[in-house]
């Protein structure tokens, strides 16, 4: 659990940053505005003319109404030092979460104990248990519902079952070879609606999420973009998050198809190396 928190603290902090250079930025070219304090007095019809002062002055200058460059400037500059302040806060909360979150995994713990207290015993076994115990569940999910279009498996894996392209095959062996728990094609209600995913693989990570794959090739097909485009909608409505808990591959424009994302993937959300 705290492997998947670390990972999704590391991709907020890295878009904190990203947006907290940006805004720096920003606020380097109002500088010559931030000695300027406004004052406004709204009028009986509802608008608002300003006049500035700056720093050290008495007199104000009039500016104008709320579509004035200058008084749109001063305002964007008091927002972006405000945001900045803000987001500078959020930074280091996340930098201290990362920095002292203590790991509850069993390698974690074990390390830590003393000698004679070490290897209990119980925690690789209680997590084989439970990818066996998920497994069985999901296949028997997966049983009650009838196969679509079954005609159309044609593509034999190296456990003996049968997927719908080479793509999805170099996938599911791949996942075979790293002891991933997942279920090929396991129906699932996502935003009200039946859908299909292609791999569901349960997170070595905590034990208990859940992760999506869903590979998409033939995008040269009108229907079949269609189709795909349709299934992102309900992921996205449903809350479902790129690169968190579902990845989206996609064969190249000759029809190939790379592993490496797969193993990326797999690497970074499933096994969490």
């Amino acid at each position: 659990m705290e492997k998947r928190l670390l990972q999704t603290a590391n991709l907020y902090l890295k878009d904190l940053e990203t947006i907290r250079d940006a805004q720096e930025k920003r606020a380097y070219e109002l500088e010559k505005y931030r000695n300027c304090f406004l004052r406004g007095k709204t009028f009986a019809k509802g608008k608002t003319y300003y006049s500035v002062r700056k720093k050290g002055g008495s007199r104000h200058k009039y500016l104008g109404g709320d579509n004035n460059d200058e008084v749109r400037n001063i305002k964007e500059l008091r927002y972006v030092d405000d945001y900045l302040e803000r987001i500078d806060n959020n930074i280091g909360l996340v930098k201290t979460l990362i920095n002292e979150i203590q790991m509850t995994g069993y390698d974690s713990i074990n390390e830590t104990l003393p000698k004679v207290y070490s290897n209990p015993h119980i925690g690789s076994v209680s997590f084989r248990n439970n990818k066996r115990l998920w497994k069985e569940r999901a296949e028997a999910l997966k049983s009650r519902y009838e196969i679509y279009k079954p005609h159309e498996l044609n593509k034999r894996t190296n456990d003996g079952n049968f997927v719908r392209s080479k793509s999805e095959a170099m996938i599911y062996n791949y996942l075979l070879s790293v002891d991933a728990a997942f279920i090929y094609e396991l129906p699932t209600k996502i935003d009200g609606k039946l859908l299909v995913p292609d791999f569901t693989i349960l997170s070595d990570i905590d034990t208990s999420s859940e992760i999506i794959i869903e590979h998409q090739g033939m995008m040269d097909s009108e229907f079949y973009r269609n189709r795909f485009a349709e299934k992102v909608y309900h992921y996205l409505r449903a809350g479902f998050v790129q690169g968190i808990n579902i990845f989206f591959t996609f064969d190249d424009l000759n029809g190939g198809f790379d592993i490496i994302p797969i193993e990326d993937i797999v690497r970074n959300s499933v096994i969490g190396e």
